[in-house]
């Protein structure tokens, strides 16, 4: 996903591997679900409505405090930076 905060130039990355239950069984053992979306169905038109209405309930104080909870949903590009 490419994310930024409403009415500034500028966008940062959020990764999210959209899977299906028939993949993960596919596995040979646990797998972490961090950014991780399970689907019954790639329904793109869907996923994404999903994954909007989830990115757009993240609030806070600056992009800092949104982009870390975006992180939640996908890895963010910037997560564990160290200028």
């Amino acid at each position: 996903m490419i994310v930024g905060p409403a009415g500034s130039v500028g966008e940062e990355s959020f990764d999210v591997v959209v899977c299906s239950p028939a993949w993960l069984s596919e596995k040979p053992g646990p797998v972490i679900g961090r950014h991780l979306l399970v689907v019954n169905s790639f329904q793109w038109k869907k996923i994404r409505t999903f994954l909007e209405l989830q990115v757009g309930a993240c609030e806070g104080e600056d992009w800092s405090e949104v982009a870390k909870l975006v992180g939640r949903i996908g890895h963010w590009e910037f997560e564990d930076y160290r200028p």
